[in-house]
């Protein structure tokens, strides 16, 4: 089996006039065979709405339309939640993953978790969008020991000198090693010029899936969003 997942912070919260051009890209990606799509910053609820559904959800169930499953932690905080982590799936397979897959065990809107059944074996994919700066340390630290054989999003870290968190990166992958340490994010200045360019996006897999990684390339041809997607090609 072969499988193809994108990992991708699409910036939908920051820059919603861009949905439709980034829903081309994600569904043209989920045209692929066995293919699931890791996206973090999606808008679910409008604060400014009364908390109402937001409209880019709404497309992109509206996208889904039955054919892709669509797995989400809306109800974390009582459904008070403005943008999620959001997994998409073409997998007939495919099942929402067990809380003990999250970190401390507590599913949020910035997680979801998916599982893959591959013959007589399951493999668990856990999508995270981390927090910022020194709220993200505790975080970090709850992926030390976390099962799903890939945990992949943006960790608002990396192993670099200008990561607040460079160290608790590192001590991450104790079962996991991490496949992705390209630039990923492109920082740019008042001017819209790019200043520098940092590894946040990442790609954890288990010990024993690293030879099962075919091909992880970053698309740096995408420039809708301030992130690059990430393609990871496993042979299971």
């Amino acid at each position: 089996m072969i499988l193809e997942i994108l990992n991708w912070n699409t910036a939908l919260t920051e820059h919603n006039e861009h949905a439709e051009n980034i829903f081309d890209y994600i569904f043209r990606f989920l045209e692929k065979t066995n293919a699931v799509a890791v996206l973090q910053q999606i808008p679910y609820k409008a604060p400014e709405n009364h908390w109402a559904q937001h409209d880019v959800f709404t497309k992109l169930q509206e996208r889904c339309s039955g054919r892709i499953q669509m797995i989400h932690n809306g109800h974390f905080n009582n459904g008070y939640v403005y943008m999620e982590t959001v997994i998409l799936t073409n997998i007939a397979d495919a099942v929402p993953a067990v809380t003990d897959c999250y970190p401390e065990s507590c599913p949020t809107n910035r997680e979801a978790a998916v599982v893959i059944r591959t013959g007589e074996r399951e493999l668990t994919i856990l999508g995270i969008h981390a927090k910022n700066g020194k709220d993200n340390a505790g975080y970090l630290k709850a992926l030390r020991s976390n099962p799903s054989d890939l945990i992949l999003g943006d960790f608002n870290a990396g192993d670099y000198p200008d990561s607040e968190n460079q160290a608790l990166f590192r001590s991450i992958p104790e079962q996991h090693v991490c496949v992705c340490n390209l630039p990923t994010k492109r920082v740019m200045n008042r001017a819209g010029f790019v200043t520098r360019e940092t590894c946040i996006d990442h790609v954890l897999v288990k010990q024993e899936y690293v030879t099962a990684c075919k091909a992880v390339t970053v698309d740096r041809n995408m420039t809708i969003s301030d992130h690059y997607p990430v393609l990871i090609r496993m042979e299971l």
